[in-house]
Formats: structure tokens, C-alpha cells, sequence
């Protein structure tokens, strides 16, 4: 395993080779990810770091993770022994690439400004909305980032040096319609509803950045973690119930008028509202119930049983992160409460100056409801009122 570091600068062209560093690397499933890196000055290339410049990170030199600086200081210290002594230390941090993405929200006609962005769909359910599909879910994602921040959307709003990878097919049929939503929003409800896909955007190393999408592989018979088998250094587990099985839909209309239906998964029935009014009641009907659906399944999926799970994982000969098992992908550890089978949800990689990594995955839901139940709530308000103010 070999780690190297590159500086990329504000042109997103390749500044060379960074060297004597520490750094850490967070990497989040379809979430931001953020970096830090500690570096003496003169083992930087010039010009960098500089607003707008970046780092790729390279694991036997495959690129795992890209970001953008946001933040730098410098410290010097005369004291021997000071990690800062002599020509002194530069302290950075960022976030990943996808965190490009993060900075827009859903036109729903991309093509306009926004002052002329349609506000009324009472005489076409669609004008009011960015639609597109049915189709595959990963050319939905596609689509929709092209749309937003690449190469269709508005010269003010394109992400420079965006770019979109090559395509795989991935997912089932699915459908976006969504307005003012944030981007990444948007993106996490059609990966989840096209069967759990996987984006990022990541550099290309030739001057330009990719959105990618992968479907996440089921690593569970292989991929397995344990202390008995001495890949696990530190096990911490944790578990509550589903706080929802049934999702109760409240649709368009008036009090007999109004649309009502029911969802549901297994386990000791547990309801929740859904409030969707800001469904168009001209849709079709399954236009009107795959909005349901897609509502329905959200709520469902953040309120059903949560299992959280952190090990700290050392690479050994039979398992290895990157090469056995990769962020996104279904593994399974075992603990106490049984075998947990959960997608890995984040790896935080430390990597000291002499190339010495340390793994740690959190696998499963990485925010158990079990600190502070106002929070779920507050959650379902956000939501609520989140609907409302696309639908006015």
C-alpha cells in the first residue's frame, strides 16, 4: 500500500508531488467527505496552496478522494522539538469534490434564470418542475448533474471542469421531479430509489473532475469483520428498533377528497404521517403515486431499525479495504447483538509522514436515533416544511 499526494492547482492542473505530510481523509457515502493535510512549506510546489487550489489523494495510484482547499494557516515556532520549528508548518483542510454539487439548488427549468424560474403548474403539472425519466436510475443522476451544474446548465451556474464519467447502466427505472430542492438532495433521493447507487465526483487527473456512479456490491460473504478474526482493533456496536413501519400519505385535496395511502414493512406496526398536499392533483395516477412512493420510502427508510457499528479495521492478508470491500458496500461484522449486514457508510483514513495508514469504517447508520429523539422530529419538520415551500 502506497499513499501519494498531489497538488492540484487552481487551474486544476497538476502541481506536482507533495511530500513529507500528514494527512486525514474522510469518505462519506453520497455525503461531502473533508480532508486535512499538515506540510512544511518548502516540500510544496510554488503557487500553491492558493485559493481555489486543491489536493488528489492517490492510493498505489488510484485516485480514492479529490477536494478544494478551504482552509490554510501557517505556524513557525523557534522552540526545539516544535513540529512547527524552523521553516515552519502549513495546516490545511477542505472537502471532497462532490461538495461542488453541494452548492446548488434544482431549477426546475434549468435553461432560465432564475428570476424566470415557472411558479405556478396549475395548468401544466410539469412546468413547475425539473421531470426526467422513467430511466436508469444512474442516467437520471446523470442527467440531472449535467442539467444543474454541467456543461447544459446556465454559464453562471456550470462547475468548472466538471465533467460526467463514463456510464455503467446501473439501477432500476426511476423518475425525478423535484423543485428547489438542494442538488444533493435530489441526488440521494433517486440513488436510494434506484436501488442504492453510489456517486461521487473524484478527479480525472487530466484537468477535470467526473461525477461517477457505481452500484455498491454485496461483500457480506467475504468481506467479514470480527475480533476473532483479528481484523478488528476497536469494536463499538449499537442498536434501536424501527421507530416507523407504516407511512400514512396524505395527498392533494380536501377532507373526503383528499387522496390517502398507506405504505408498510414488516415488524410491530408503527405510524407516521407523510404529508404530500404539494402533490399536483392533475398528475396521472401513477404520476401521483410514484411521488407517494418516493415520499413514503424516504421516511421509512430513515425511521427503520438502525444498527450503528465502528470498527477500527487493520488490513490483513484475506481482507483488505479497496481491494475486498470499498465505501457503499455491503460487509458484515460480527458482534454481541448477532451478525450485522450494513453497507460501509464512511472511512476515515489517517496517514502519518511515513505512509502508515489507519482504517477506521463505520458501517451501518451512522446516526442511531438513540442521543437525542428531538432530533427525528425536528428531521420530519424540516421535511415538512421543506415540501410546503416547493409546493407554493
Amino acid at each position: 500500500m502506497t499513499w501519494q499526494l498531489l497538488a492540484r492547482m487552481p487551474d486544476r492542473s497538476i502541481g506536482g508531488f507533495l511530500r513529507s505530510w500528514s494527512a486525514t481523509l474522510a469518505m462519506r457515502v453520497n455525503e461531502v467527505g473533508s480532508w486535512t493535510l499538515s506540510i512544511p512549506p518548502e516540500e510544496t510546489p510554488e503557487g500553491w496552496p492558493a485559493p481555489g487550489a486543491g489536493v488528489i489523494f492517490l492510493r498505489d495510484g488510484e485516485v480514492v478522494a479529490s477536494g478544494m482547499l478551504d482552509e490554510r494557516s501557517f505556524a513557525w515556532s523557534a522552540d526545539p522539538g516544535d513540529e512547527a520549528e524552523g521553516p515552519g508548518l502549513y495546516s490545511l483542510a477542505g472537502d471532497t469534490d462532490l461538495g461542488r454539487l453541494g452548492y446548488r439548488i434544482v431549477y426546475p427549468t434549468p435553461s432560465v434564470a432564475w428570476a424566470d424560474q415557472p411558479n405556478d403548474s396549475a395548468t401544466n403539472p410539469r412546468a413547475g418542475y425539473f421531470v426526467y425519466g422513467p430511466d436508469e436510475a444512474e442516467e437520471v443522476l446523470r442527467v440531472t448533474v449535467n442539467w444543474q451544474a454541467g456543461s447544459l446548465a446556465l454559464a453562471t451556474r456550470r462547475v468548472a471542469g466538471l465533467r460526467l464519467g463514463t456510464s455503467t447502466g446501473a439501477g432500476t427505472q426511476v423518475t425525478i421531479r423535484e423543485r428547489f430542492t438542494p442538488l444533493l438532495d435530489a441526488l440521494r433521493t433517486v440513488a436510494l430509489a434506484g436501488g442504492g447507487l453510489v456517486f461521487d465526483v473524484r478527479d480525472n487527473l487530466n484537468g477535470a473532475m467526473e461525477f461517477v456512479v457505481r452500484a455498491p456490491a454485496d461483500k457480506s460473504r467475504t468481506a467479514r469483520f470480527g475480533v476473532e478474526l483479528g481484523n478488528v482493533r476497536t469494536l463499538s456496536v449499537s442498536s434501536v428498533s424501527a421507530t416507523a413501519t407504516a407511512a400514512l400519505v396524505a395527498g392533494q385535496g380536501d377532507l373526503a377528497a383528499r387522496e390517502l395511502v398507506e405504505f408498510y414493512v414488516a415488524g410491530e406496526r408503527r405510524e407516521v404521517f407523510v404529508d404530500q398536499r404539494q402533490v399536483d392533483s392533475t398528475e396521472t395516477a401513477d404520476a401521483r403515486y410514484a411521488e407517494y412512493l418516493k415520499a413514503a420510502s424516504e421516511v421509512l427508510a430513515a425511521s427503520g431499525e438502525q444498527t450503528a457499528v465502528s470498527a477500527l479495521i487493520q488490513d490483513t492478508p484475506t481482507v483488505r479495504w479497496r481491494r475486498d470491500f470499498d465505501l457503499g458496500d455491503k460487509v458484515a461484522v460480527t458482534t454481541p447483538f448477532g451478525a450485522v449486514e450494513d453497507l460501509v457508510r464512511q472511512v476515515d483514513v489517517k496517514i502519518d509522514e511515513t505512509g502508515l495508514e489507519e482504517v477506521t469504517s463505520v458501517i451501518g447508520t451512522t446516526q442511531a436515533q438513540t442521543d437525542d429523539p428531538l432530533a427525528s422530529t425536528v428531521a420530519a419538520l424540516q421535511r415538512r416544511i421543506s415540501y410546503l415551500e416547493r409546493a407554493l
